[in-house]
């Protein structure tokens, strides 16, 4: 008689084994090369072959578009990032009671946080 045990390592096997045959199925097809629609461009084309293509300027022209100019609603004012301001306290070196030397170091402290402003340009 099987143990509880035995019975759930034999499932996990059966798993890994149809795992791996599944995956083993799914690569099997790959053996020759991919297929690709015949698309003008550089779709499906190795680097070699796109850059004999640049070389040889047969890659199509690409055509772009004009934007139109966006307006802004704020005439005269330009978008500015305040630097924050940083509180710093030096904390000079000392000896304490027991005797123990303290070295000397910076704290330091954000006041005011960096904000966007609009100021005059």
């Amino acid at each position: 008689m099987e143990s509880n045990f035995e019975k759930q390592y034999m499932h996990k096997r059966i798993i890994v084994l149809l795992f791996v045959l599944n995956l083993v199925g799914c690569t099997s097809s790959m053996r020759g090369h991919f297929d690709c629609p015949g698309a003008p461009g550089v779709q499906c084309k190795n680097i070699s072959q796109v850059n004999k293509m640049v070389d040889q300027g047969v890659l199509p022209k690409e055509k772009g578009i004009d934007m139109p100019m966006v307006k802004t609603a704020n005439k005269g004012k330009v978008l500015k990032r305040t630097k924050e301001e940083i509180l710093t306290v030096w904390v000079a070196p000392f000896e304490d009671e027991e005797g123990i030397y303290h070295e000397p170091g910076v704290l330091r402290a954000v006041v005011s946080p960096a904000r966007w402003e609009l100021s005059k340009a």
